[in-house]
């Protein structure tokens, strides 16, 4: 086998493209060390080869320290020559002039754009930042805008983890928040970039216009790439059914298109050179359109290097091609790395064309004419190859991907095999609905459209309901998954022969070593409650985790900061969905915030407190938007025990008051099997409506009142304070003392 010592190129590719990788989070000097390292080191080689013949050894060492050298050259350069002028304007607020480059996605809550700076405080300046704004933005690309910015750091408010590298794949050093009206200093719609946008955006909009509703946008996200037009429940259930690929436009894509397109030349008898240039054509125009992602870059550059083989009738390696492909994109732009779409379709490609070599004495002959059942034997052994390879590269392209799943979102579904199994299948006639619509936007060409969709849409609701995504985060995954890169990548470089099964020994080690931990985990968190106590600013909230579900009270001011702070906690403490989110009281920003959360990550249960007047403008608000993300609704009353895991329950308890002009007093115990812990706001309301007697006390800061003193129950076995503004006015019980100062802690109930 030995699939990469028989490739020395290859090799080379992929050690340029992890050199690159290493040097950007390196220091400039020590890049430049590793430079002079390997610039010696590649003068020592090509001597000793002068010397002696050059065998097949000493020519992979010789391009494998070439490879290095690059890398680290490439990086090494960029350090010296481009500078960053963002990092000393993080947390300041600024004037900037600035030219929209992309946008990203368009909403009730949140418009999100790529833009280029041209002017910060009325200085030349450089560099792409993220533009994000409240509320809709109707700007277009290439208009040029002036804006009042508070300048953050890339990861702020990351809807994932490891945001910041994508933004800083693509070209971005910055976030932007939008303080005033913006400014529109110069239209951008004579601009190329304006007119491929409109253009893409008025062909979307005669498909989805033409079939209407989710199955419309489906269609014209699976053509167009226009993902952003769909609705968030719709992407995130892609997501959590493990099918998320289908909707970022790649070699899939792009191999269906091509061939619908060249069996259509071929009813024309177009012969093989007329119809391969065509088809080039029609794929550089495709990637234009579609704004040069790099999964389409990289399949359209493979498909024309296949064709190039065809016309010089030589056989050329694809695995080769791809590693040749990636290393030259890093070579032109070394940032594309951190980009999650290139790492993704590459590593995808490349698990694909890795085992599909080392299947390929795999038997497929069909059964012969001579059997006396070959109408049904045929066809039946003809599937069970077609679901056999699908597996095959399903499987291949997880395990590839698996550690970039790892790192940025933590988190990966058990229904992708499966996913791919039904919706891949769909895939063509997918795009033929979209395609023919977009030709002919009638009304029976579009109800027959809409049929495909319908089912795609169906497929992936169902998957996606299942508790099937498993977090990534546990303590041990990283023991169980850099042995399995390691062991994969030693077997890849021996010859295994005729063992090459061997090759499926760390993954099977893997699948085994994951499931006996991830049950020993469990067993262990099974009879223990936890309760997270976080703090955002002046926000705060209370998680429970008890196994793999969780439970969260927001105490907030309904902004959009502190549910992430609840995602990543729940998140961090490997738990990938909210089984219940519970209001405590409301807020007109509720109705956005709460919406955004829910539609973005899976709550299966939404709670919301009685109510009456102005908060019950805001409770059918949100039963009505929360809804339609597939989010439960219902409601309780304030000193209702609520069971939420076995031997656990909350009670919340609360006065009537209005919104933000009557602070709510609150008081929320927890109690788990005979322990039990109480929060109260720092108001002397909060405790003269519920004097608790709970083993420990949580005295938080939500619309505290600093004027009165406040003598908590003297049965509190622990004391804690969340402000320490408040120290002051909280007595202590007698004998006792109080930890002051909390901005996140967790308490365990039911632990000895």
């Amino acid at each position: 086998m030995a699939l990469l010592r028989n490739r020395p190129l290859a090799l080379s590719c992929i050690l340029l493209v992890c050199a690159i990788f290493v040097s950007l989070f390196l220091t400039t000097w020590l890049t430049i060390a590793l430079f002079a390292l390997f610039a010696v080191s590649l003068i020592v080689a090509v001597l000793l080869a002068l010397k002696k013949p050059l065998t097949h050894k000493r020519f992979t060492l010789i391009l494998v320290i070439l490879a290095l050298m690059l890398g680290t050259l490439r990086v090494s350069a960029d350090h010296i020559l481009v500078k960053d002028p963002w990092k000393e304007l993080t947390g300041t607020t600024v004037n900037a002039e600035m030219r929209i480059k992309e946008i990203r996605f368009v909403n009730s809550y949140q418009t999100e754009l790529l833009a280029d700076a041209i002017r910060i405080d009325g200085k030349r300046t450089s560099g792409s930042v993220v533009l994000r704004g409240s509320g809709i933005l109707t700007l277009c690309e290439g208009d040029h805008i002036r804006a009042t910015c508070d300048v953050k750091a890339l990861d702020h408010e990351a809807s994932y983890e490891g945001a910041d590298l994508t933004y800083l794949g693509e070209g971005a050093r910055a976030v932007l928040l939008l303080r005033e009206d913006v400014t529109l200093t110069k239209s951008g719609v004579t601009s190329p970039r304006a007119f491929l946008a409109q253009l893409r955006a008025t062909l979307s909009y005669r498909i989805s216009n033409a079939v209407g509703g989710a199955e419309g946008k489906l269609l014209s996200a699976l053509l167009l790439g226009t993902r952003s037009n769909l609705p968030d429940e719709i992407v995130r259930d892609f997501s959590r059914a493990g099918a998320s690929h289908l909707l970022a436009l790649s070699g899939v894509h792009l191999s269906i298109l091509i061939f619908l397109f060249d069996r259509f030349l071929l009813l024309f008898r177009c012969k093989r050179t007329p119809r391969m240039i065509v088809c080039l054509t029609v794929c550089f125009g495709y990637l234009v359109l579609t704004g040069f992602s790099f999964s389409m870059l990289r399949a359209i550059t493979m498909l024309a290097i296949v064709y190039l083989s065809f016309w010089i009738d030589r056989d050329i390696d694809s695995l080769t091609s791809l590693c040749v492909i990636a290393s030259v994109l890093l070579l032109i732009t070394p940032n594309a790395v951190y980009n999650l779409s290139f790492r993704l379709t590459f590593l995808a490609t490349l698990g694909i064309l890795i085992v599909s070599e080392m299947t390929e004495d795999l038997s497929h002959k069909l059964p012969k004419h001579t059997s006396k059942n070959a109408f049904i034997t045929r066809p039946l052994m003809r599937h069970v190859y077609a679901l056999r390879s699908s597996l095959i590269i399903s499987s291949a392209a997880l395990l590839a991907v698996l550690v970039i799943q790892w790192l940025s979102f933590g988190e990966v579904s058990l229904m992708t095999l499966l996913s791919n199994l039904l919706l891949v299948p769909l895939a063509p006639a997918l795009l033929l609905c979209a395609i023919v619509t977009l030709i002919l936007p009638i009304t029976p060409i579009a109800y027959l459209a809409a049929l495909p969709a319908k089912l795609a849409l169906l497929f992936v609701r169902l998957l996606a309901t299942p508790r099937a995504v498993i977090s990534l985060r546990y303590g041990f995954v990283p023991y169980v998954l850099i042995p399995l890169l390691l062991l994969t990548i030693l077997l890849l470089l021996l010859d295994l022969g005729k063992k090459r099964a061997l090759i499926c020994v760390p993954t099977v080690a893997a699948i085994l070593a994951f499931a006996i931990c991830l049950g020993i985990t469990g067993a262990s968190q099974k009879d223990t409650l936890a309760v997270l106590y976080t703090r955002t600013l002046e926000d705060e909230g209370i998680v429970l985790m008890q196994g793999s579900r969780a439970v969260v009270c927001d105490l907030s001011d309904g902004s959009n900061s502190s549910f992430y702070s609840y995602m990543d906690s729940v998140k961090s403490e490997t738990i990938t969905e909210i089984d219940t989110l519970i209001l405590t009281h409301y807020h007109e920003r509720h109705v956005q915030s709460v919406m955004r959360f829910c539609t973005q990550n899976k709550v299966r249960t939404l709670l919301l407190p009685d109510a009456s007047g102005e908060n019950a403008f805001v409770m059918e608000r949100l039963r009505e938007n929360v809804g339609v993300a597939g989010t439960e609704v219902s409601t309780y009353r304030y000193g209702t025990p609520l069971s939420v895991f076995e031997n656990a329950s909350i009670c919340i308890y609360g006065a009537e008051s209005g919104l933000q002009s009557d602070p709510i007093a609150l008081s929320v115990t927890i109690t788990h099997k005979d322990r039990s812990l109480c929060y109260h706001t720092a108001s002397p309301a909060a405790f003269a409506t519920h004097e608790c007697h709970a083993d420990t006390l949580l005295v938080g800061a939500h619309n505290a009142q600093t004027s009165a003193l406040i003598s908590p129950s003297s049965t509190h076995k622990e004391v804690y304070v969340c402000d320490e503004q408040l120290a002051s006015l909280v007595l202590p019980p007698e004998g006792k003392s109080y930890q002051i100062g909390l901005s996140s802690h967790k308490f365990l109930l039911g632990k000895d």
